[in-house]
């Protein structure tokens, strides 16, 4: 179904198909449309809910859906675990730890500190 804001992903229109039209909500995302059934391309409206963006976000982490971005799962992520160990176990400075893993100093530091990839 097209919208003057482009095309509806399938669950909402047949969320608002089986209920009516979504309505607008509070904030900047509006409402959001759930899965109880936690797959995503779904359609059937018995496993369709509304809820705020928030709402989803929760939901998401209740479910286990929500990506690590830890230590090596992060896609930003510069350095290796051994690079890591290796950080901790140095006698070397921060400046020079920096410069040698192409960081900046305060991660060196945060690091050391077990800030950064707490998990090791």
């Amino acid at each position: 179904m097209p919208t003057p804001h482009g095309p509806v992903k399938a669950h909402r229109y047949s969320y608002e198909i089986a209920n009516g039209k979504i309505p607008q909500g509070d904030g900047w995302h509006g409402n959001c449309v759930l899965h109880r059934c936690d797959t995503p391309s779904c359609v059937n409206p018995a496993h369709l809910f509304l809820g705020t963006h928030a709402d989803n976000m929760q939901d998401m982490k209740r479910k286990g859906r929500q990506p690590s971005r830890r230590g090596y799962n992060n896609g930003r992520r510069k350095l290796t675990a051994d690079d890591v160990l290796a950080i901790r176990s140095s006698t070397d400075t921060q400046a020079v730890l920096a410069a040698r893993y192409g960081v900046i100093q305060a991660q060196i530091s945060r690091i050391q500190r077990r800030v950064a990839w707490s998990h090791l």
